[in-house]
């Protein structure tokens, strides 16, 4: 899929254009207040990378929650940034079969991104 999606120019470009709208949503602000956007898209393209065939780092579901969990994200602010996602691929022309493997990969990965409130939370 990562090479049938472009390779890592066409990801950056897909997580830039992403990233920017992003970015403009104050709803998600906090999430990156620490972080610039060079940065995150960035780390961003590693994973996708990865997630999408080409190994260079191992993304395990426990780094992914570890790195997720302290920023309390709410099932509504990851379902706003897969919305987001999902139109900034229709927009970069991303076939229909393509987009709906990507999201269903990202909505696999709910669960360990999303805040898992604990019995002390």
């Amino acid at each position: 899929m990562f090479d049938k999606l472009g390779g890592t120019q066409a990801l950056k470009s897909i997580l830039s254009d992403f990233y920017q709208e992003l970015y403009r949503h104050s709803d998600f602000k906090g999430y990156f207040r620490d972080v610039s956007q060079q940065t995150i898209i960035e780390h961003q393209c590693h994973f996708f990378a990865f997630a999408l065939g080409k190994p260079s780092e191992i993304y395990s579901d426990e780094r992914l929650a570890s790195a997720h969990q302290p920023h309390h994200i709410s099932d509504h602010a990851f379902t706003q940034f897969a919305n987001l996602f999902h139109h900034t691929l229709i927009d970069h022309g991303i076939h229909r079969d393509d987009v709906k493997e990507i999201m269903v990969l990202i909505y696999s990965k709910r669960s360990f991104i999303v805040h898992r409130k604990s019995a002390n939370t």
